[in-house]
């Protein structure tokens, strides 16, 4: 592989991890309303309503924790491009 193709899917690598990253915060602010939209039906004891909105939350609950957990693995354990100091 030349050296200009190395680079570019460098490049379209990069870019597919920001557009995940872009879409993980968006989500992530978005979903605390969700979340305490479904907590209402809960205290009511709605339990009905609370499984229907629940039911179309739990993708974007999902896809949020688990890319979180990836990006925290990647940036504190894998890459090491964080450095974490321990003051002792």
């Amino acid at each position: 592989m030349a050296r200009s193709d190395r680079a570019r899917s460098h490049m379209e690598r990069s870019d597919m991890e920001a557009e995940a990253l872009g879409t993980l915060v968006i989500l992530a602010i978005l979903i605390v309303p969700v979340f305490l939209r479904l907590l209402y039906p809960l205290w009511k004891e709605r339990f009905q309503d609370h499984r229907r909105l629940a039911r179309r939350a739990f993708p974007a609950f999902l896809y949020v924790s688990i890319t979180g957990f990836v990006v925290y693995v990647l940036l504190y354990h894998v890459n090491g491009c964080v450095q974490v100091y321990q003051y002792v």
